[in-house]
């Protein structure tokens, strides 16, 4: 049985520490404490720095995002029509309004939008944390549907 922290400890250290960084803050922004606009601010921004890590982009000013994501997408295996895209469309609806100041935003979205988009953000960045460490079996894909598949079906 392969675990997720097997894969960790293959991950060289300085990546291993970045996602550390970016698990931790993922966790962090789980807490009820939160508004629920911070908390998908957070995870908007956790899954675009995953993102970046897994691109190897270094540099912050030519990060450019959507060439950022295809590579990553293309570095984890993972099918652009068949799962990125929809991911990276999900979360752009709501990281650039949310990050330059709209925080009410997630009181004036319909609140399962709001709600379901929040769940599919938490899915995709910890399917992609778990492809990244180079597991392969199932994963809850759908929290909506139930659906559980393995991350070898959103593979190219």
């Amino acid at each position: 049985m392969y675990a997720i922290a097997d894969g960790l400890g293959r991950i060289p250290n300085e990546h291993r520490k970045k996602l550390t960084t970016l698990l931790w803050h993922f966790r962090s922004g789980t807490s009820r404490d939160l508004p629920s606009s911070t908390r998908l601010l957070i995870l908007c921004a956790v899954i675009d720095g995953l993102m970046k890590l897994i691109a190897g982009a270094r540099d912050p000013k030519n990060a450019a995002t959507d060439k950022t994501w295809r590579k990553a997408s293309d570095s984890l295996g993972f099918s652009w029509d068949k799962w990125t895209r929809d991911v990276f469309e999900v979360w752009g609806k709501h990281r650039h309004l949310l990050g330059h100041g709209w925080l009410w935003l997630g009181e004036e979205l319909d609140p399962l939008e709001f709600f379901t988009d929040q769940a599919r953000l938490g899915c995709a960045f910890l399917t992609s944390v778990a492809a990244y460490c180079g597991y392969e079996g199932p994963i809850m894909a759908d929290p909506f549907r139930n659906r559980i598949i393995t991350i070898r079906d959103i593979k190219i």
